[in-house]
C-alpha cells in the first residue's frame, strides 16, 4: 500500500515489504479500562503487536479502500482521522478573462527547445504586443488584456527560462568535472 511514516523530525517512504514483516493495520479495537476505539489503527509486531504510537501514517486513499470499502455504515463520522476524500472546492474569485496558461506555454514553445533558451527576435514589448493582439482574438468579445500584465507576465516567463538554461549549463558542467 503506497505510504509515508512521519515523525517529528523524519519522512520515510514505507515500502510493501515493511508492511508485508512489521505494520498491520486494525478496524475497531480495545486499548483495554472497557475503552472501544472504533476506526483504523496501524498495529507493529516489532513493538509487541502495540499501537504504533512514535509516527503518523499517510496511505494513498484507493489503496486504503481496496481494504477497506468505503461506505457510509463504516465510516466513523465523529473521528476527524477517519473521512471520505471530498470533492475539491471550486476556485473562488473573479474568474480570469483570458487562458494565462497558454500564454505561458505559447511563450515557452516560441523561446526553449532542446533544452535551450532562444532569445527573442522582437524586443519584449513587440512580442507582448503580438500575444495580446493573439488573447484578443480567441477571447468571445475580442477583449485584449492589458499591455502592462503581458509585458509582465513575459518578463517573468523569459527570466525563469534564462535560470533553466543556466542550472542546465552548470549541471553539464558538473557531469564533465566527474
Amino acid at each position: 500500500m503506497p505510504s509515508l511514516s512521519r515523525q517529528l523530525d523524519k519522512r520515510e517512504l514505507l515500502s510493501p515489504t515493511i508492511w508485508r514483516d512489521d505494520l498491520y493495520l486494525s478496524e475497531g479495537f480495545s486499548l483495554g479500562f472497557d475503552l472501544q476505539i472504533d476506526g483504523v489503527m496501524v498495529f507493529s509486531h516489532a513493538l509487541g503487536d502495540a499501537p504504533a504510537y512514535d509516527r503518523w501514517f499517510f496511505v494513498w486513499w484507493p489503496a486504503f479502500e481496496k481494504i477497506w470499502p468505503a461506505s457510509e455504515a463504516t465510516l466513523d463520522h465523529q473521528n476527524p482521522a477517519i473521512k471520505p476524500p471530498q470533492e475539491p472546492k471550486a476556485k473562488r474569485g473573479r474568474r480570469a478573462e483570458h487562458d494565462w496558461t497558454a500564454i505561458r506555454a505559447d511563450i515557452v514553445r516560441r523561446h526553449w527547445r532542446d533544452g535551450k533558451f532562444i532569445k527573442p527576435k522582437k524586443s519584449e514589448f513587440g512580442l507582448a504586443i503580438e500575444l495580446c493582439d493573439l488573447a484578443g482574438r480567441k477571447h468571445p468579445e475580442g477583449k485584449e488584456p492589458p499591455l502592462s500584465e503581458m509585458r509582465r507576465l513575459i518578463a517573468d516567463v523569459l527570466a525563469v527560462l534564462k535560470m533553466a538554461q543556466e542550472d542546465l549549463f552548470q549541471a553539464s558542467l558538473k557531469a564533465d568535472q566527474k
